[in-house]
């Protein structure tokens, strides 16, 4: 900054310390109006919380099917999305239907009511063996979600190529790790019944 502004910002607060302070305005400011209001923005809030992996182009299209008369970019509907909204662009996590149904959610809880009631040393004499599998579909890995929360979307059960990384842990340590992915049989070397 240049001595000869600092000085005069100096001499102007020892003559009057709120004339420094205070904001000025413009005379005739003349503010645009906002193209996207309220009702905008519940339309927008409702249907971003139907289907959250939606992309710009296809909020834009209903928003625009919806209310006729609007003319607004890519970036200030995100904008609008972002900071009114109280949406954000986060990473996907996807999740099948069965993964939370009641029924698995039962099954498990079984599964672990036995096992406790049985002697086992978990501890010293068990290997956990654990399996995960990746989602191959061509799917869009990133969704809208409210501000402080998880994207997640749930998936329908698809058949896809899946590739699972079986994985062996020990007390003592990792026994083995396996990729495995799903052979092809030929239509040919079916066995036809």
């Amino acid at each position: 900054m240049p001595t000869q502004i600092a000085q005069g910002w100096y001499d102007k607060d020892q003559k009057d310390p709120q004339d420094i302070i205070q904001r000025k305005t413009a005379q005739n400011s003349v503010e645009r109006p906002p193209s996207l209001g309220e009702e905008h923005r519940i339309f927008l809030v409702d249907y971003i919380d139907k289907k959250s992996s939606l992309t710009l182009d296809e909020i834009m299209d209903d928003l625009s099917a919806r209310f006729m008369v609007l003319s607004i970019s890519k970036t200030a509907l995100y904008n609008f999305v972002k900071e009114k909204c109280r949406n954000s662009l986060k990473k996907a996590h996807f999740h099948s239907v069965e993964r939370n149904s009641s029924k698995n959610i039962e099954r498990r809880y079984e599964w672990i009511k036995r096992r406790m009631e049985t002697d086992m040393d978990y501890l010293s004499n068990c290997i956990f063996i654990d399996e995960a599998a990746f989602h191959i579909d061509m799917k869009r890995n990133v969704a809208l979600s409210k501000i402080g929360s998880r994207a997640k979307l749930v998936m329908p059960k698809a058949r896809a190529k899946t590739t699972t990384i079986l994985g062996a842990i020990s007390p003592y340590g990792v026994i083995n790790v396996k990729v495995r992915r799903l052979r092809v049989v030929n239509q040919n070397k079916k066995s036809k019944v």
